[in-house]
């Protein structure tokens, strides 16, 4: 069984995610800190981010155990 990630590795690698897909990445609305652009749902880590040209992004990492893909 692998080790639980910490929340504060999940948010580097959703951070390094976003940066590694649209390069600049900036806090979304009045957010001053990236750190501050998390919301979670069910089990998923959400980061919210903003790119340079104003638009708006997320990418998530869920939490797999035990979930199963329906057929």
């Amino acid at each position: 069984m692998k080790p639980k990630k910490s929340a504060n590795s999940r948010k580097e690698l959703l951070i390094k995610a976003a940066r590694k897909r649209h390069g600049t990445i900036l806090p979304v609305a009045d957010v001053k800190d990236l750190d501050d652009s998390f919301t979670t749902h069910h089990d998923a880590l959400l980061f919210w981010y903003n790119t340079e040209d104003g638009s708006t992004h997320i990418v998530k990492d869920a939490n797999k155990r035990g979930t199963k893909k329906k057929k």
